[in-house]
């Protein structure tokens, strides 16, 4: 829920499961008195998620499949194979809700 979370309100994090991504993990920890993990056991559903594609036009090769719209290039990537990662497929873009309405719903957390 913390991904749709960052979905809706248009939030950007340094990785998938970034620092932000931690900071709200502890939040709800904290207040609910939860023991949230970053790993899951739903890879199948994860998987099906994943429709930005891209592919490193380096010697590696390397495909990366990604359910954000965000480039998997990293420093160490660049680095270990010179290649930059180039979109090669990406789904159908839905209707766009209005920011307005998502923000309805957001809550606040310091």
């Amino acid at each position: 829920m913390i991904h749709a979370y960052f979905f809706i309100m248009d939030l950007k994090d340094d990785d998938d499961h970034g620092k932000g991504f931690r900071f709200y993990m502890r939040y709800i920890d904290n207040v609910c008195g939860t023991k949230l993990k970053i790993e899951h056991e739903f890879e199948d559903e994860v998987e099906a998620l994943k429709r930005h594609w891209w592919s490193c036009d380096g010697p590696c090769g390397k495909l990366e499949k990604r359910a954000t719209n965000r480039s998997p290039d990293t420093k160490e990537h660049k680095r270990k194979c010179g290649g930059k990662f180039v979109k090669i497929a990406e789904p159908d873009e839905p209707p766009k809700k209005k920011k307005e309405d998502a923000k309805e719903y957001s809550i606040r957390m310091e």
